[in-house]
């Protein structure tokens, strides 16, 4: 399977971490999230992924609907295919930061291990840490 690399982000295999890498940047459209979180699902099931990393360090604030879709329906999927750990990095944006919090934090959504990290090389060394 092919990785996406997109303006507004990109999914891509890992090889190395064995993981499915998830990049997000500026504000994205609730269609433009809802294709490339599918897309990233595709390479967790197309290569029996455990784990992920979804870099939101230059990503705005989510659109309307995002939290529903992600803890309702994308978390469920990736949860059921087999992910296991889930490293994100942290919007520099405030508002992002926030939106991100209220979209990934609370309850522990569908018993995912996460972690927060404000850089990559951290996200990177935790994963490489799991399983």
């Amino acid at each position: 399977m092919e990785n996406l690399n997109l303006e507004y982000g990109s999914s891509n295999h890992d090889p190395e971490l064995s993981c499915m890498h998830l990049t997000c940047k500026g504000y994205l459209t609730y269609d433009e999230l809802v294709g490339i979180t599918e897309y990233s699902y595709n390479i967790i099931v197309h290569h029996s992924l455990g784990k992920c990393l979804i870099n939101l360090r230059q990503m705005s604030v989510y659109p309307e609907g995002a939290v529903n879709y992600l803890r309702n329906t994308w978390y469920p999927k990736i949860a059921a295919a087999g992910i296991n750990y889930v490293a994100i990095v942290e919007p520099e944006d405030l508002f992002g930061k926030i939106s991100m919090q209220v979209t990934h934090e609370g309850e522990n959504v569908h018993k995912l291990k996460k972690s927060y990290f404000t850089d990559e090389e951290s996200a990177k060394a935790w994963l490489n840490e799991c399983m």
